[in-house]
This record gives structure tokens, C-alpha cells and sequence, in this order.
């Protein structure tokens, strides 16, 4: 894979703003000055940044920690990552948990927690920007970061595509969006009693938009694109343009009631021609192909409704759920664990309740899921993967091979290049979307796909 270093030199390091480089460069080196190793443990220092902010955030987070794996510290700190880690740590300028490590694939693949020491985050302002170094080595070794967890195969072209067409995304930096994201800030903070990101809006938007590191990658489990907006909150997103087309405002378009759709529409056909490695789900999908109960099911997922019927059924038990609430609860039934031990340990009646409503009323359905969840797939065999996920897997990888393999190939081919996905959905100009999800729709109907397409 080629290292693009364009518009590099352009970009900061966003480090904590108590730390002095001088001093930095003293403990990695023991003289002063800026040595080639200390523009490596900034790149480093930024990693923490981003991720922090991602954690906080955009994921859920509720701690200082960060997660960093051998893969990241060695392509950003040289093979003589660990000794510079400990130059960090006893230098004080680096916390490191000495109590949690995970190992995936091996002993020499592990992850470790880092933080940043809270004497370097007093004051103000948090953090500081510092201009890139232009050296060739450093330029390099961002590139290879940001492609390190892309594949490069002929088979994610597309998703590699979008991946990079993600980078271009920019925030506007005005009133108006710093307010969205101060709102954003304040309702984090005020929900998250163990960490709490003293940053103004400013900063986070300039993180956005100046870091060089920007790293997407593909998931495992459901061959998905991950970026950095992936998470982002929806009030926020809004503020995000094309960098070449900045008086331009995003927009959506994207499936109505999605997870459920891609499960409907599994047939053996379908299955064989999108995610032939689930063979395992083959069998049983084509025993419950017609079955009465799983027409019906498909049916109201196609047309949009099936939340709709979540909440007559739990409105005709004498329980008022919104639209909002259904999605929850539509996400148990299809894709939670149908043991009986465990939904003895279900702590609310909504979420026995959501099995309940797949059990009385698609019947069908929920025998073809327990079957599935039941079996043992080749493809869901990791140790962290469970197996009662197997449907769950099923509708992430046909949304996400039908949309690489198909949708976003045609809407490019269509002239539409200012483009990136978000699962389900086309982020592109506003302008483009209505022509984009005329596109989109001739595609599924030639799969004989049936579903609602919202902009």
C-alpha cells in the first residue's frame, strides 16, 4: 500500500500543554534540544490525545485510560518502542497500568493502558499544538500509522476507499458549532463521574481537524468501515463538509430500520452470492425460507414498520414505549442470547419482553434465530466472539458486502465522489443525495431488495 504524505506537513501534534519539549527531549536523549526520538514520542503523545477524546466523547467512555496496542506503539515510537515507554514512565511524563495487559493472537501481540500524568493537563488550557516535523521519517511513519489497520487486498478496495474519503471530512469552526459541541462536552461530562475532559470546543475541533493521525480500519466481525465519525454525535455531524466543497452542507441518506432489513432479506441465494464463509447460516436459513411467520417478518421490515409493531405490542400489555425505545428492544430480541439461564439474569421486564414479542408474534423467526445462535460457525470462533452473535454477524456482513460490493461502487461510477459510508448510509453533499438514493435504489431493487431509503 502506497504512503500518502500530502498536506502532512500541514498538521500538528496535540500534546498536553504543560509538557515542555526541551524537557521531553532530556529525559528520552539526557541533552537538550529536539531529537528524532522525541518527534516519535509526540506522534505517540497525540495518539493519546485522539483516542482519549474518542473514549469520552464519542464512545462511552468513562476513564482516563486509553488502550494502545504493540502494533501502534512500535510504528510510532521505532522497534525500540518499550525502552522509550520506560524512559516516559519514570521520567513521570507517561502513566502506564502495570496491572492490565491483553493478549490477542499471541504473546508479543499485547495491549497495554497508558494516561497522561495530571501535572501536565493543569492550567487553562490542555493541551498544546506543535508543529510537525518535515523530516522524511516522521512524515513516513504517520502514513503507515493511519494505513496500519487497512487491508491491502483487491476485495477491500471499496472500503479502503471510503476509509480515506472519510480524511477529508473537516468540522466548521464557527459560533454555531462549537456551541453543538460545548453541548456535547457538557452532557458527557455531567453523566461521567469518574473522568471528566477539561477541554473547550475549540480544541476538540481543532483535533479534528489538524491531527495527522487518522487511522480507520475494518472490523472483524462485520466487515464494517470504522472512522473517526463513525461514533460521532449526530449534532455534531452536521457541522462536518467536504474539504473541497466547504459552503456545502452533508447530508444522509440512509435504510430505514437497517439491522432488521439485512436480516430479512438472508435467503440461501443471497447468502451464497454476498458472505459465502457463513455457510454454516445456509441450512437453516433455507429450512425457514418460507415459513408463514418469516414472510410476514420481512415483510414489515421492508416497509419500515417493524418498530411500529414492538410498540402495539407492548402498548396492547399496558406499556407506552416511544419509536426511540423500540429500537432497543427490537436489537435484544434479534440479536441477544436466547438461553434460558441468562434471560433468567435479565435485570428488566423490557427485555424479557422483547424476546416475548418475537416469540409470540414471529414465531417462525424466532426458532430460524435460536438455530442459528446454536451453531457453530467457522467465521465466529475468536475468543471474545459468542456464538449466539451468529445472526448478528449474518446482518452486519451482508449490509456491509452489498454496500461495498455493490452500492458504493454504482453511486461512484454514477459521478459521485464526494462520498464516505457510515454503515448503512452515503455522507455526501446535499445537493448529490437525492440523486444518490435514486442510485441506491435501482441497486436493491435489482437484488429484488425491498426497503425505505430516508435522506
Amino acid at each position: 500500500m502506497s504512503l500518502n504524505v500530502n498536506n502532512q506537513n500541514l498538521k500538528y501534534h496535540f500534546v498536553p500543554a504543560n509538557l515542555s519539549i526541551n524537557d521531553l527531549n532530556v529525559a528520552l536523549t539526557g541533552k537538550p534540544g529536539v531529537g528524532l526520538i522525541t518527534h516519535k514520542a509526540l506522534n505517540f503523545y497525540t495518539l493519546i490525545v485522539k483516542k482519549l477524546i474518542n473514549n469520552i466523547l464519542f464512545d462511552d467512555g468513562k476513564s482516563k485510560w486509553v488502550c494502545i496496542n504493540h502494533l501502534e506503539r512500535r510504528c510510532l515510537l521505532g522497534k525500540d518502542y518499550k525502552e522509550t515507554i520506560k524512559l516516559l514512565v519514570n521520567a513521570e511524563l507517561l502513566l502506564e497500568d502495570p496491572k492490565w495487559i491483553h493478549f490477542k493472537g499471541g504473546k508479543n501481540n499485547e495491549t497495554k493502558k497508558y494516561a497522561l500524568p495530571t501535572h501536565l493537563l493543569k492550567g487553562d488550557k490542555v493541551f498544546q499544538q506543535v508543529k510537525i516535523s518535515n523530516k522524511t521519517s516522521i512524515q513516513k511513519m504517520i502514513a503507515r500509522f493511519n494505513n496500519l489497520r487497512l487491508k491491502n487486498s483487491k476485495h477491500e478496495f471499496w472500503r479502503n476507499k471510503m476509509i480515506h474519503a472519510s480524511k477529508r471530512l473537516l468540522l466548521h469552526d464557527n459560533e454555531e458549532s462549537r456551541a453543538a459541541v460545548q453541548a456535547h462536552i457538557d452532557k458527557v461530562n455531567s453523566s461521567n463521574r469518574r473522568f471528566k475532559l477539561r477541554l473547550s470546543a475549540k480544541e476538540i475541533v481543532d483535533v479534528f481537524n489538524y491531527s495527522a493521525l487518522d487511522q480507520g480500519n475494518i472490523d472483524p466481525f462485520g466487515k464494517r468501515v470504522h472512522t473517526r465519525v463513525t461514533n460521532m454525535a449526530k449534532g455534531i455531524r452536521r457541522f462536518l463538509y467536504f474539504d473541497n466543497r466547504p459552503n456545502e452542507k452533508l447530508g444522509c441518506v440512509d435504510i430505514v430500520n437497517s439491522q432488521p432489513v439485512f436480516m430479512s432479506i438472508a435467503t440461501p441465494a443471497i447468502i451464497h452470492q454476498f458472505t459465502p464463509e457463513l455457510i454454516e447460516a445456509m441450512p437453516t436459513v433455507a429450512k425457514y425460507h418460507n415459513d408463514p411467520e418469516v414472510l410476514q417478518f420481512k415483510q414489515i421490515c421492508g416497509d419500515g414498520s417493524i418498530y411500529e409493531h414492538i410498540m402495539d405490542y407492548f402498548s396492547a400489555k399496558g406499556i407506552k414505549i416511544t419509536r426511540d425505545q423500540a429500537k432497543p428492544i427490537a436489537y435484544t430480541c434479534f440479536f441477544g442470547n436466547y438461553i434460558p439461564y441468562e434471560l433468567d439474569k435479565l435485570k428488566t421486564e423490557h427485555k424479557k419482553m422483547a424476546y416475548q414479542f418475537l416469540k409470540d408474534e414471529y414465531n417462525g423467526m424466532y426458532r430460524m434465530f435460536r438455530e442459528m445462535k446454536l451453531g457453530k460457525w467457522s467465521e465466529n470462533n475468536g475468543n471474545r466472539q459468542k456464538d449466539y452473535a451468529n445472526n448478528c454477524m449474518l446482518a452486519q456482513r451482508l449490509e456491509s458486502s452489498i454496500f461495498f460490493t455493490i452500492i458504493v461502487p454504482a453511486v461512484w461510477d454514477a459521478g459521485y465522489h464526494d462520498i464516505t459510508t457510515i454503515h448503512d448510509s452515503i455522507m455526501a453533499p446535499e445537493q448529490d443525495c437525492d440523486a444518490i438514493k435514486q442510485v441506491m435504489m435501482n441497486e436493491f431493487k435489482k437484488l429484488n431488495i425491498k426497503l425505505k431509503l430516508s435522506s
